[in-house]
């Protein structure tokens, strides 16, 4: 994890929250602390997840579920796992695990040394084994990370909800989070030749060898060889990028009502992210691109891929993004990424446009 040391001041701004999350559910509410955590220390291995997050947060499960890995193990129910370990554990005891956890692939995560990893679903306001609240073990914990809960509903533990992320300090995130610095150290050996007087030379002397022997002529002469160390600094500045890739993602769960253009409500909510993104950094420019489905006329699916692209952007200049930034066309069943799943193919793709060519 990033270990960058913050100014007192910036320390104070750290321990009042960096990243906020807005939780309309206790599950996502949890979902949403990990996905921040990852904003935060995007560099972070999954013993260090496992370290600031342990399994003692979140003892049992409720209900039928809540001796879920007992007695086929001691461990506690806790926040995170990895999904390997998970699936293994479970079809050992002959266990169903998909109603357990976020499993689809905007809701995983993975940490810098490659670990997949999902995020408990099942959280109690009174915990089975310890009757504490489960959710308000997990935000005392996220504080020390720099990240505040604004809110959840800790009553409705299996409801149907979603979470957004304010980001309150811009460039203590951004430091926090910043790419490691790496050297590439390339050597360049370069050999001085020798003159070619020096090789006249030793053609004259060649005629007296009596000299030369007297002389040491004949001795050859050390190649003098430099080594020059050049070091080239990579860095690369990919914040921003993954925010936009992260809102897309969660744009697409949410699906259009059939042959509708009209932006769910629920959809509306990556894009007041976006829209923040977007106000933050200046020169971010977006193309939007609408594909369907090959269900329907072709002539009906460009229209309607069309107005879907046209509908993301009309809401975006509405929430204060100049127009000039956005751009958008449909594409309607054209460009498929799997034929055979159609829901994959219904989607809004956010392209981030190069600022050089625009």
């Amino acid at each position: 994890m990033n270990t960058t040391k913050l100014t007192p001041e910036e320390q104070k701004k750290f321990e009042n929250g960096v990243i906020q999350v807005n939780g309309t559910a206790m599950n996502r509410t949890a979902l949403g602390i990990i996905d921040a955590f990852f904003q935060l220390y995007p560099n972070a291995t999954f013993a260090e997840l496992k370290e600031a997050f342990p399994d003692s947060l979140n003892p049992s499960g409720p209900r039928a579920p809540k001796s879920i890995f007992k007695p086929y193990s001691e461990r506690d129910f806790g926040v995170v796992h990895s999904l390997e370990e998970i699936k293994t554990e479970f079809e050992k005891a002959g266990l169903p695990y998909e109603g357990l956890f976020f499993l689809q692939d905007d809701e995983m995560f993975k940490t810098a040394d490659g670990v997949t990893v999902i995020v408990n679903r099942l959280w109690e306001s009174k915990d089975t084994s310890t009757g504490e609240s489960d959710l308000q073990n997990l935000a005392q914990q996220a504080l020390k990370y720099g990240i505040v809960i604004n809110k959840f509903e800790p009553r409705k533990p299996f409801g149907k909800g979603s979470y957004s992320l304010d980001l309150l300090e811009p460039e203590i995130q951004k430091k926090m989070s910043a790419p490691e610095t790496i050297i590439i150290e390339r050597e360049v050996i370069r050999e001085k030749k020798v003159p070619i007087w020096v090789w006249i030379l030793l053609a004259l002397l060649f005629l007296i060898p009596l000299i030369l022997w007297l002389t040491g002529a004949f001795k050859s002469k050390p190649v003098v060889i430099e080594k020059e160390v050049v070091k080239t600094v990579v860095q690369v500045d990919t914040v921003y990028v993954k925010e936009i890739e992260n809102i897309e993602a969660k744009f697409n769960t949410v699906q259009y009502s059939v042959g509708s253009a009209v932006l769910p409500e629920d959809a509306k909510f990556a894009l007041y992210d976006l829209a923040k993104v977007m106000d933050k950094q200046k020169d971010i420019k977006l193309k939007i691109q609408g594909h369907t489905s090959d269900e329907g006329s072709v002539t009906f699916n460009q229209k309607l891929s069309e107005n879907r692209a046209k509908s993301v952007v009309d809401f975006l200049i509405s929430r204060g993004v100049d127009s000039t930034r956005l751009t958008f066309e449909g594409l309607g069943s054209s460009m498929p990424i799997d034929k055979a799943n159609r829901e994959k193919n219904r989607r809004t793709e956010f392209i981030l446009l190069d600022k050089k060519k625009n």
